[in-house]
């Protein structure tokens, strides 16, 4: 709706580097045998696992960063651990950023928006994405139009553009915020230096991976492996 998409863009233009907060798990959560639950802290980063990938110039742009890099100790958070929507709203102005594993379900076609009071456009992606815990999450991506885009801006675009449904992806600094009780995720404003929200397939639809998925953290292999056989009786792709 037209509130959605006023308030979405409100939020994405209001939001300001302090108000970013990482996430650290804690044990009480109960997911798949395992204690894990998240709180709203800083983390520190230790090692990481990266590689490069040396594309042809033929060949689809298939992830926010060719140098796709993760830190070892990344964390999840599954679906059905996000945040209330009473939680979020006590907790205002500070905004989690988690990092999410799911399977895209649906894709919308990019709009653009003008916005009357400044004149500017800028263009919207709206996707739906799930995994094995939880029910569907919109995602909502804001950048400006093509006349506008400059580096991570135009990246992003092109994965969101190439993104099928069925393809598994990782989603990081996803902002959660709150419309009429649903919670919701999006893109940062690229103006905040402290994070950026990147968006890397790690599979097709089609079955073919587009990282190498045995060197990737423990933490995300497993998780993988678990939206994988959810997506595969779920979703069609």
């Amino acid at each position: 709706t037209d509130t959605f998409v006023e308030q979405s863009l409100v939020f994405h233009d209001s939001l300001v580097s302090s108000n970013i907060e990482a996430v650290e798990p804690i044990t009480t959560f109960q997911e798949d045998d395992t204690n894990t639950s998240f709180s709203f802290v800083s983390t520190s980063v230790g090692s990481r696992t990266q590689w490069t990938s040396s594309p042809s110039p033929s060949q689809e742009i298939r992830n926010t960063e060719s140098n796709f890099s993760l830190p070892e100790a990344i964390q999840i958070m599954p679906l059905s651990s996000l945040p209330s929507a009473a939680h979020l709203r006590s907790i205002q102005p500070q905004t989690p950023t988690p990092t999410l594993l799911c399977v895209l379900i649906s894709r919308g076609t990019a709009r653009e928006v003008l916005i009357r009071r400044s004149g500017r456009r800028m263009l919207l992606h709206e996707i739906k994405v799930a995994d094995e815990t939880g029910p569907e999450f919109t995602i909502s991506f804001w950048s400006p139009p093509a006349d506008g885009h400059r580096g991570d801006h135009w990246t992003l675009d092109k994965v969101l553009e190439n993104l099928r449904v069925g393809d598994i992806l990782l989603l990081r600094n996803i902002a959660l915020s709150v419309f009429r009780d649903a919670v919701y995720g999006q893109s940062l404003n690229p103006s905040i230096t402290r994070a950026r929200t990147m968006v890397d397939v790690l599979m097709r639809g089609n079955g073919i991976p587009s990282v190498p998925l045995n060197e990737l953290p423990a933490t995300v292999r497993d998780k993988f492996t678990r939206v994988k056989r959810w997506a595969s009786d779920h979703v069609a792709s």
